[in-house]
């Protein structure tokens, strides 16, 4: 993944969720997907819910998207 390619330390997706914008795909998948990778490779990450005020550093992995479904 790119994120393991440039070395973070945490990934962060970002640009779903907001709109189902696509036919090609469930408004969750991107999320899902990511999360899946991320497990796999053990790479930390961050999913802060649309809006949320948070710190990087934080742990936000709670899929929140699940409860609008």
């Amino acid at each position: 993944s790119a994120a393991i390619d440039a070395g973070v330390k945490k990934a962060m997706p970002v640009h779903w969720g907001a709109f189902a914008l696509s036919y090609q795909h469930t408004w969750s998948e991107p999320a899902e997907d990511f999360v899946q990778a991320a497990s796999e490779k053990q790479l930390d990450y961050a999913l802060p819910a649309l809006g949320e005020i948070f710190e990087v550093d934080s742990s936000i992995n709670k899929k929140w998207w699940i409860e609008f479904l």
